[in-house]
This record gives C-alpha cells, sequence and structure tokens, in this order.
C-alpha cells in the first residue's frame, strides 16, 4: 500500500514539489503500487520538469509523465509507480524522488528574459516488501439512472482497492418490481483489474429492453476473490421514449503550449462534460486564426460520454509562421452545438542565445585566456623583480665604492696639511 503523509512540501527558491516523505507499506514480491506527486510553477515562465528515482529502489521507481512541461502559475500531478523485483527480500528499503525543474525563458522577438538556472527537490521514500497478501477492496459508492423504454440501465461501481495484490470485482445486480416482492430479471458482471493501492470507477449496463415505464429497484452486490466487498438498494426509473434530456458543455480549451515554434506540434484539448441524462457522442471542431486570418479547421475523433463525465476532445495544430494565434472551436454532440470558446498559442522564431549555444566554448576560451595572461604578467614581473634587484645591487656597490674614493682623497689632503704644519 501506498501513504502520503503530508509533510512539509519540499521548496527550491520558488519551485515547489510533494509531499516530502512517501511511503509504500506491505508490498508484494513483484507487486505493485502507485502514489500522486504534486509539482507546483509559482513562476511567471514555463518550466521544463524532469523526475527520477535515486538510492536502493532506484530500478523499482516509474513516473508517468517522467518528463513535461510546466506552465507558468501550474499545478500538475504526477504518478510516482513501484515494482519491486521478485526476488528481493522482505525488509525495508529507501530512496528517494528527485525533481528537477528548467526554467524555459524564451525570447519573443528582441525580449530575452535570461540565463537558464536548473533547481532540484529530493522526496524521501520509504518501501516495505513483504511476503503477506492482503486483499482490501471497499466500495465507495454506487449509483444509478433513469432510463427511456428500450434501453439498458447503466449503474456505476467505484471502489478503492487498499490491499496489495490486484482484484476483478464480480458484481451481482438483481432488479426488483415497484414493492421488492418480484425478481424481474438478474444478472452478473466481471469487472476490469484493479491494481493496488488504485481506485477504480466501473459503468456497466444491463439488458432491460423489456421493461415498461414505471418505478423499479436495483440491489447490487460486490465480491472479490469470494469475499463481500459491498451492496446497495437503489431505485430507478422507465419513462417514455424522449422523455429524458441531452445536454452537455465545454468547460474549456487547453493547448499545451502557450509559446510554440513554426513546426512544433501544439495539441488543443476541448474538456467537454455531459451534464445530461443519456450518454452521447462527442466531438470538438475548432478554427485557428493567426495574425487575423484564418489558417486552418481542426476536429477531434468523436468520443462517447457517458452521464456526467468529463472528457479531452483531443486535436493538435502545427503553426507554419510566427504571430499570434486564436483557436476557437464548440462541442458538437447529439446535433446540438455548445458555447464557442478559445485559447491563445503565441507562435515565435527563437533567436539564437549565443552565450547558451557556445557557453562551454566561450568558458573554455576565457579560461586559457586568463592563464596566458597569468603566465605572461607572473615572466614579466619576475624579470621586472631581477632586474630591479640587480640594479639595487649594483647601485649599493657603486655608493660604497664612491664613498671609499672620497674618504682617500680626503685622506691626501690630510696628508699635505700635516706635512706643511711641520714644515
Amino acid at each position: 500500500m501506498a501513504y502520503l503523509f503530508l509533510l512539509p512540501i519540499a521548496f527550491a527558491g520558488s519551485f515547489a514539489a510533494g509531499p516530502g516523505t512517501i511511503r509504500y507499506e506491505n508490498l508484494l514480491k513483484s507487486g505493485y503500487a502507485e502514489t500522486e506527486i504534486y509539482v507546483t510553477n509559482p513562476e511567471d515562465v514555463p518550466a521544463e520538469i524532469t523526475i527520477s528515482g535515486a538510492g536502493q529502489i532506484v530500478g523499482w521507481l516509474s513516473f508517468y509523465p517522467q518528463t513535461f512541461q510546466l506552465e507558468a502559475h501550474e499545478v500538475k500531478t504526477v504518478i510516482a509507480i513501484i515494482r519491486p523485483p521478485w526476488d528481493v527480500a522482505n525488509g525495508l528499503y529507501n530512496g528517494s524522488v528527485n525533481v528537477v525543474s528548467k526554467p524555459l525563458y524564451k525570447r519573443f522577438y528582441d525580449v530575452q528574459y535570461g540565463l537558464n538556472i536548473e533547481t532540484a527537490i529530493n522526496l524521501w521514500v520509504f518501501a516495505e516488501v513483504t511476503g503477506e497478501q492482503i486483499i482490501d477492496f471497499s466500495v465507495s459508492d454506487f449509483s444509478v439512472r433513469n432510463v427511456e423504454v428500450g434501453s439498458s440501465v447503466p449503474f456505476v461501481v467505484s471502489g478503492n482497492n487498499n490491499g496489495n495484490v490486484r482484484v476483478t470485482p464480480m458484481i451481482y445486480a438483481e432488479i426488483y418490481n415497484v414493492n421488492k416482492s418480484v425478481l424481474i430479471l438478474s444478472h452478473n458482471f466481471t469487472g476490469e483489474s484493479i491494481m493496488p493501492t488504485t481506485k477504480s470507477t466501473q459503468t456497466f449496463h444491463l439488458p432491460a429492453d423489456d421493461l415498461s415505464t414505471g418505478q423499479y429497484w436495483l440491489n447490487l452486490s460486490v465480491f472479490t476473490f469470494d469475499r463481500f466487498a459491498g451492496s446497495r438498494m437503489l431505485t430507478f426509473d422507465v419513462v417514455r421514449e424522449g422523455t429524458l434530456t441531452v445536454f452537455g458543455d465545454l468547460i474549456q480549451v487547453t493547448t499545451s503550449k502557450i509559446w510554440a515554434s513554426p513546426g512544433d506540434i501544439v495539441r488543443i484539448d476541448g474538456i467537454f462534460k455531459n451534464t445530461g441524462e443519456l450518454p452521447t457522442d462527442a466531438k470538438f471542431k475548432a478554427e485557428v486564426h493567426c495574425n487575423d486570418r484564418l489558417v486552418e479547421t481542426i476536429e477531434s475523433d468523436e468520443i462517447l460520454v457517458d452521464v456526467g463525465s468529463t472528457v479531452n476532445l483531443t486535436t493538435y495544430y502545427t503553426p507554419e509562421d510566427e504571430g499570434r494565434c486564436v483557436v476557437e472551436g464548440a462541442a458538437y454532440y447529439s446535433g446540438k452545438i455548445t458555447y464557442m470558446k478559445s485559447t491563445i498559442v503565441n507562435v515565435f522564431i527563437q533567436k539564437s542565445n549565443i552565450f547558451e549555444e557556445h557557453k562551454y566554448l566561450i568558458i573554455s576560451t576565457l579560461l586559457l585566456l586568463f592563464a596566458l595572461l597569468s603566465v605572461h604578467f607572473y615572466g614579466r614581473f619576475s624579470a621586472e623583480k631581477k632586474t630591479h634587484d640587480f640594479g639595487s645591487v649594483s647601485g649599493k656597490y657603486d655608493s660604497v665604492e664612491n664613498n671609499l674614493e672620497t674618504l682617500a682623497r680626503r685622506g691626501e689632503r690630510l696628508k699635505k696639511k700635516i706635512s706643511r704644519m711641520r714644515h
């Protein structure tokens, strides 16, 4: 199992990631567990994020995504997955998750924001490997929706796998009349496998084409490995055809790159939510206007969206020329169209940064020049020092010699004076 202890979030400058400590407990050999890491970029420029593992468990860890771009003031969730090898011994292991942020300072025309400076954060990781299988699946929610005559009955089962083995839920569904006195039909379902430490929400469709209009009761029971996981009695209505509404909302249009260069592949997402009472097929269509000129129309694949679900209707755009591009579109579903929404893509040709591209050559050249200048000045200083020292000694010798000559002349004059005095 994976537990997040919400210790203080780790910071490096203004870049942040958390939680500070991650614990994976009761891991099986060749098992699986996952948890979430939150990465925050409070800066005004985007950053490139790279995540890697270290320590004893470096080969057990993987991340999704591992490298990605974090926009300005964006918070993103990364899934950290751990898979111990089959031959590892039981025990406690440790390591770390290294999160590295590199600001993407971009030059737009003549504006240069600065140099790239990487910052890093280490999150502590502890992993406990055990040989004991733990089966612990619990149902967190059940729901059912009203249907029109002739339609299957959709119901949803949500649950948490808190154990350390993969589980596959078995669902037993029974439909009773309005008084719960008569069993009308029953059906068994096998859900999708659920990995340890993960949550699951699965939708099933119970065939009930022959039900007439009226109220009914749905009894759901869930089992894993013949262990009871939960049950619920729910009510729903079968209504006349055309009674239920189909409605959807385009919540937002987003882009993977606010700043892009010609030739880049830019992902465009129309975020659509089915707010009606029936499932619907939906697609996103948009026009791309660059510098107030229509340059392209884009369209996503059509996706079946269940009631209450939110999906990304994804398409792609590749800009050709620099400028400011507006992507504006709507979601199309069941013959209806949502309100239009838009996003911006700034396309520019990045000018070369001579220092960034040739920084190692420049630094090496400067170091070599400094070394040559040091040798030159040191040799000159040494030569001047030797010349000065030699000149100083020579000068002192000449001074002594001159003094001796002066004393000799004075001695001669003194002798002549004494001789005259005697005469």
